[in-house]
C-alpha cells in the first residue's frame, strides 16, 4: 500500500467507485423558470380570473382594463422569476468554475503525483498537510494530524488522528466516527501535522446521520451548517442542493435560519445530499 494504486488499479476502482467529482446541473433555460412562475396556484387563480374577465369583456358584459391589468402583472411577476432564476443560477455556475480546480498530493506507482481532487478514486494513498482541506472520507494510515470537523458537525474543537494496528474500515452511520482515532471526512481542515490517508468513499458528503436525527414531516433533516465565510455584507444566502435520490437535480432552498454573528445556517436537508452556499456579496 505504501506505493499507492498503480495506473490499472485507479481505473478500476474508478469503474467500480466513480470518481471524486460532483455532476454537472443541468441547466435550465427561461422558459423552464417561466413555467414555474406561471404554474404556482396562485398565478394560475390569477390567470383562470383574466380568462374568465376577457370573456366577458368580449361579450360586453365588463371592461376589458382589469383583466389586462391582471395580465400585466402576471408578465411582470414572470419576468422578476425569470430574472431571479437566471442570476442564481449563473452566481452557482461561477461559484463551482472557481472550486472546481483544486488540487492534493497522492502516491500512485510508488511516486508522488498533484492530482484534482475530483480525480480521487477509492483506493487512493492521499497526503495530508497542515492547512490543507481533505477532499475525500477515509482513514490515516500514517504520521498525526488535528482536523477541524466544524463543516460536518459544528464543532470547533479540534480532533486528534493517528494510525491503528488494529482498525478495520467499515461504512458507517455512526455520528462517533467523526471523532474516532482513524476516522477522516471530506469538507474538514487538517490544522495541524502530517501524514497520510486512504480514501474509502467518492462523491458524497453526508451532512447528518438519520438514526441519530429526528425527520421533519417531509423526510428531510433540520441541520445547523459552519460556514466560517459568512459576513454581514451577505445577502441573498440560498443553498444549491443536488440530491443521490429523488429526482438527482439541482434545486435552490432558502435556509430556515441565518446567524452571521455565530456564522451558521439552518437548513433542512435530505441524509447525503450535496451542496454548496451562495450569495450575493453586497
Amino acid at each position: 500500500m505504501k506505493n499507492g494504486l498503480s495506473n490499472e488499479q485507479v481505473e478500476e476502482s474508478r469503474r467500480l467507485h466513480g470518481s471524486n467529482k460532483l455532476p454537472e446541473p443541468e441547466l435550465k433555460k427561461w422558459y423552464h423558470f417561466a413555467k414555474e412562475a406561471l404554474t404556482e396556484p396562485i398565478t394560475m387563480i390569477l390567470i383562470i380570473i383574466a380568462l374568465f374577465q376577457l370573456v366577458l369583456g368580449a361579450m360586453g358584459v365588463m371592461s376589458l382594463s382589469e383583466p389586462v391589468m391582471i395580465i400585466v402583472v402576471l408578465a411582470i411577476v414572470t419576468e422578476i422569476a425569470v430574472k431571479t432564476g437566471l442570476g442564481i443560477q449563473k452566481s452557482a455556475a461561477e461559484l463551482r468554475a472557481k472550486t472546481a480546480v483544486r488540487y492534493c498530493d497522492v502516491v500512485r506507482d510508488g511516486s508522488v503525483q498533484t492530482i484534482n481532487k475530483d480525480d480521487l478514486v477509492v483506493g487512493d494513498l492521499v497526503l495530508l498537510r497542515t492547512g490543507q482541506e481533505i477532499f475525500a472520507d477515509g482513514f490515516i494510515v500514517e504520521g498525526e494530524i488535528s482536523v477541524n470537523n466544524a463543516a460536518i458537525n459544528g464543532e470547533t474543537k479540534e480532533c486528534r488522528k493517528i494510525p491503528s494496528a488494529n482498525y478495520k474500515h467499515v461504512k458507517t452511520t455512526s455520528t462517533a466516527a467523526y471523532t474516532d482515532q482513524c476516522s477522516l471526512f471530506a469538507g474538514t481542515v487538517i490544522m495541524s501535522g502530517e501524514g497520510k490517508m486512504i480514501v474509502t468513499f467518492v462523491n458524497e458528503f453526508n451532512v447528518l446521520k438519520p438514526e441519530e436525527a429526528k425527520p421533519n414531516d417531509d423526510g428531510t433533516y433540520e441541520v445547523k451548517l459552519n460556514v466560517p465565510s459568512l459576513t454581514d455584507t451577505m445577502e441573498g444566502i440560498q443553498l444549491w442542493v443536488y440530491s443521490k435520490d429523488g429526482t438527482k437535480k439541482f434545486v435552490v432552498i432558502d435556509p430556515v435560519n441565518i446567524d452571521k454573528e455565530g456564522k451558521t445556517l439552518t437548513v433542512n436537508l435530505n441524509d447525503g445530499d450535496f451542496f454548496m452556499v451562495i450569495a450575493d456579496a453586497k
